[in-house]
């Protein structure tokens, strides 16, 4: 009989077909060779998420099991191991763990006809109160995440990257609260409230008078875009919060989320200190515009903001109307980023800025709810994106006309692994795209390695020394995505701290021990 853990909700689109094969192998030996369903009540969105048919036969069922009809399937029970791994390649998601009335001894995974979400729960007591709000991430393993929370809070798992987290986090809790409205100088619109930013690469033409039109020198930054530090600040706000929330979540400490939760308020939220959900005047460049669909990039990790709610989520400090004006400026900032010019701008970047555009794109969506619009970005990703993006040979050439070949290069890659993750939510397998030539994203991370490594001379401009930490994450996750530990081992060879990184470490992890 397939053992049981928790019990799995979803919704989303998955391969059908692909499922219930694997299905059908992961309950070879079970009652009439069908899964098992728990009669526990599933909740989804208020309603009875699964319908369970009559046993099979009259005879008493050990444990109340009983089996799920295989025409119209929702709920499946598995043991962990490949299979698990497979369905998950094959679009099931994890989304809800909720305590079953008896003590099981292994996982549920419930599939949905329409897909699955990530979030599962141990059925542990100490996260029993999370059964409602189950967890909402989309570049993070939310499974592996709910089973590490559970091992720290019985004092069972002591490791450097906790040890790492409690610094950040803690470091944290004196980042002051940031605002929009505390520049100095005024927006075009003479709103505060607008981000804005000066584009990093164009300078002063010294034969013009008064420097204009500005004139581009790729790669130097001309130090006047300290004048303005929306864009600084920002990174600081969401930085600080994803740490914050990751301590709380891990740690169990309300003070880590009451400091998140004001960091969030001040930024996006309260109405005399928040920032307008739009970018209509990011990367400004003097005497040409106000503002260029290149500054999107500048919210390049707003996937990490989202996680980081995610991880708030059940918080006492993080209530219900800040959960829903989160949500509501999400929503308004992907319709900006969707329909303004700056926006359209962006998405037909064939470079690392279109990349990251549906990185936002994905992300935002994901999290407001809309999983067609996310689904249609990453589905479109492989030939829109790495097909056109990577040369056979795994070179991106796009990035090599850069004076930091090397550094963009590498960027664009993470842009990439990115939307390997958040394809992981609707059944979009970028990890093992490719096309007939041999384009991939795993053939431009090897591409990457030996010079990495050193073992080669980098042939392009990289006019700053490259740092083994822009690449060493990706590295680490890639051990995991395509099974080969060597990328781990060069990981950490390059950079021995990689692995106490939050954000790195629960991929990592029992793969580390």
């Amino acid at each position: 009989m397939c053992l049981l853990n928790g019990v799995l909700t979803a919704v989303g689109h998955y391969d059908r077909p692909r499922s219930m094969e694997l299905l059908k192998k992961s309950c070879r030996g079970t009652a009439h060779g069908l899964p098992l369903v728990s009669r526990v009540a599933l909740e989804l969105g208020g309603r009875r998420a699964a319908q369970l048919s009559k046993p099979y036969s009259s005879a008493p069922v050990k444990n109340s099991l009983w089996t799920c009809n295989i025409s119209d399937l929702q709920i499946v029970l598995c043991g962990r191991g490949s299979t698990l791994d497979q369905l998950t390649r094959a679009g099931c998601k994890i989304v809800g763990l909720l305590p079953t009335k008896r003590t099981f001894r292994a996982l549920v995974l419930g599939i949905a006809i329409f897909g699955i979400y990530p979030g599962a729960f141990r059925a542990q007591k100490t996260q029993s109160r999370q059964s409602e709000n189950a967890l909402q991430v989309f570049s993070l393993p939310s499974a592996t995440l709910q089973e590490l929370r559970g091992e720290i809070a019985s004092g069972r798992l002591k490791n450097p990257a906790l040890e790492q987290l409690r610094k950040d986090a803690d470091a944290a809790l004196i980042q002051k609260s940031l605002s929009v409205v505390d520049k100095s100088i005024d927006p075009p619109s003479g709103d505060k409230h607008d981000y804005m930013s000066l584009a990093p690469y164009w300078w002063p033409d010294s034969s013009k008078p008064k420097g204009l039109p500005y004139i581009r020198r790729d790669g130097q930054v001309n130090p006047q875009i300290e004048q303005v530090q929306d864009h600084k600040n920002m990174d600081r706000v969401i930085s600080a919060t994803y740490a914050l929330a990751f301590a709380y979540y891990f740690f169990d400490e309300e003070a880590y989320a009451a400091h998140a939760t004001e960091l969030l308020r001040t930024w996006f939220l309260n109405p005399e200190t928040r920032m307008k959900p739009n970018l209509e005047f990011a990367q400004g460049v003097g005497g040409i515009n106000t503002g260029r669909g290149t500054g999107l990039i500048e919210t390049r990790d707003i996937y990490r903001l989202v996680d980081a709610i995610g991880l708030l989520r059940g918080s006492k400090s993080w209530a219900a109307a800040d959960q829903k004006g989160m949500e509501e400026w999400c929503a308004k900032f992907l319709d900006w980023m969707m329909h303004s010019q700056n926006g359209k701008d962006e998405a037909a970047a064939k470079n690392n800025h279109g990349s990251y555009y549906d990185v936002q794109i994905a992300s935002l969506a994901l999290f407001v709810r809309k999983p067609d619009i996310a689904r249609k970005i990453l589905q479109s990703a492989g030939e829109k994106r790495i097909a056109i993006q990577i040369e056979p040979d795994g070179r991106q050439p796009l990035e090599l006309e850069r004076t930091k070949a090397l550094g963009y290069s590498t960027m664009n890659l993470v842009g990439l692994f990115e939307l390997g993750l958040l394809g992981e939510n609707v059944g979009v397998d970028l990890w093992n795209f490719r096309t007939t030539d041999g384009r991939s994203i795993r053939k431009a991370l090897d591409y990457l390695v030996p010079f990495v490594t050193g073992d080669q001379k980098w042939p392009y401009q990289q006019i700053i020394e490259f740092k083994a930490a822009e690449i060493s994450p990706a590295l680490a996750i890639a051990a995991v995505k395509y099974k080969d530990r060597r990328y781990q081992d060069l990981a950490v060879k390059l950079d021995p701290d990689v692995l106490r990184r939050i954000d790195v470490f629960p991929f990592c992890w029992p793969v580390s021990q």
